[in-house]
C-alpha cells in the first residue's frame, strides 16, 4: 500500500481541505486527516 501511496501522492498525502498532513489509516488501509476525517 505504501508504494501505490508514494505513486499517487510523491510529496506525501495532503488534505484537500485544510492542506495538512496529519493523516490516520482505517482498518482498510485508507488515509483520514487527523483534523476533519476526510480521506
Amino acid at each position: 500500500m505504501d508504494y501505490l501511496i508514494a505513486l499517487r501522492w510523491p510529496e506525501g498525502f495532503l488534505c484537500p481541505a485544510c492542506k495538512t498532513a496529519t493523516t490516520w489509516r482505517n482498518a482498510r488501509g485508507l488515509l483520514h486527516c487527523k483534523e476533519f476525517g476526510l480521506s
